[in-house]
């Protein structure tokens, strides 16, 4: 399966202008004895615009292909440090030949602030667990984890940053960082995901796309 992960660059609100002004003082002129000075004035200005983006590092999660088996649910997710990354209903099943086994021990989607503006970052996906993965009882969910550069994220929302949550499709975004800061070195954050797969979901490819959206602060 793939998650196919789709980096925004959104530029949100007004182009923020620095100006830096080196101001003299203003025309002195001095007279001692015959020697006259005369100081004149000169102005340095720049100007810096804001460049705001968001880039996918890890833009890809693929869980592969296998089986479930019967009577039960297939659990996959990216958080090693969780435990086990694939659950015993997951089945390897033999095709023309060919065995398939989910793979358990797929890397998260790793996000990182790109640009010269602290971002606020909503998240969401395409469908939920229902259209993406079909059957009874599937789960489609995420957690966010601030460990692959500590303190990139300053506010973490409640959404995602203590507990799975489920993913809820288009026009329901989570708010996942109020402050994901643009310091390099500390400007990323990862994203896991985690699907639950019913033993009577359709067996087809399936695939959604996730989306970061970053505003200006």
């Amino acid at each position: 399966m793939n998650f196919e992960k789709t980096a925004t660059y959104t530029l949100l609100g007004i182009i923020v202008l620095a100006t830096i002004i080196i101001a003299f003082p203003q025309p002195v002129q001095q007279l001692t004895g015959l020697a006259t000075t005369d100081i004149e004035e000169g102005d340095i200005s720049v100007d810096i615009k804001s460049q705001i983006g968001l880039e996918f590092k890890v833009a890809t999660i693929d869980f592969g292909s296998g089986g479930i088996a019967s009577g039960q649910q297939c659990i996959l997710h990216t958080d090693n440090v969780e435990g086990t990354q694939k659950s015993i209903g997951c089945a390897i099943v033999n095709v023309g030949g060919t065995d398939y086994s989910f793979s358990g021990a797929t890397a998260p989607l790793q996000l990182e602030n790109i640009g010269t503006d602290d971002l606020k970052v909503d998240l969401y996906s395409e469908k939920d667990a229902q259209n993406f993965i079909s059957g009874s009882n599937p789960g489609f969910q995420f957690k966010v984890q601030d460990d692959l550069e500590a303190g990139s994220c300053l506010n973490p929302s409640p959404a995602g940053w203590t507990s799975w949550d489920d993913y809820v499709g288009v026009g329901n975004p989570y708010t996942i960082c109020t402050n994901l800061k643009k310091d390099n070195g500390n400007d990323i954050v990862a994203i896991h995901i985690k699907v639950i797969l019913p033993d009577d979901a359709d067996a087809t490819a399936k695939t959604d796309k996730i989306y970061a959206v970053g505003t200006t602060i």
